[in-house]
């Protein structure tokens, strides 16, 4: 004999058991237990500690992020100079930019875009450059750079 329960085909004969005479209670059972096992349980863990906001150099801030910034940043302003020597003038400028928003603070940072626009006829944006420089406090040996650089401009 074979019976139609919910869309299902069972046979008295090969399962040993008829479906009508399953309490409703059971197969409910059944049905949970087999959905549940589908699910992969949700786990939230509350984060254990947040992590501190990596901070850029910007207006705001005095140094560089990290000591690491300051190196990379001396590190792009060594090969800047390289191109500006090389005549590759975009090349120094992208380098540079770079260099100044690693460490906006650094007066050689300046110093060399300035240079960099005298060499490309520019005047106006080395005067300014320049005047950046000079109002970090660069030392005593950087200042005179930087004024010279306004010397040979006028």
């Amino acid at each position: 004999m074979q019976l139609r329960h919910f869309g299902f085909l069972a046979s008295e004969k090969a399962t040993g058991i008829t479906l009508h005479r399953l309490p409703m209670q059971t197969m409910t059972l059944a049905l949970v237990w087999l959905l549940g096992a589908c699910a992969a349980p949700v786990r939230v863990t509350p984060p254990t500690e947040t992590p501190a906001p990596v901070t850029r150099p910007g207006p705001a801030n005095e140094q560089p992020a990290t000591q690491a910034d300051a190196d990379i940043s001396r590190t792009i302003r060594e090969q800047a100079i390289k191109a500006i020597s090389a005549g590759q003038f975009t090349n120094a400028s992208r380098l540079l930019d770079r260099a100044v928003r690693l460490s906006p603070r650094q007066p050689s940072n300046y110093y060399e875009f300035a240079r960099l626009r005298l060499k490309q006829n520019r005047p106006d944006q080395a005067q300014q450059f320049v005047t950046k420089g000079l109002s970090l406090n660069p030392d005593p040996a950087l200042q005179a750079q930087l004024e010279g650089l306004l010397d040979t401009d006028s």
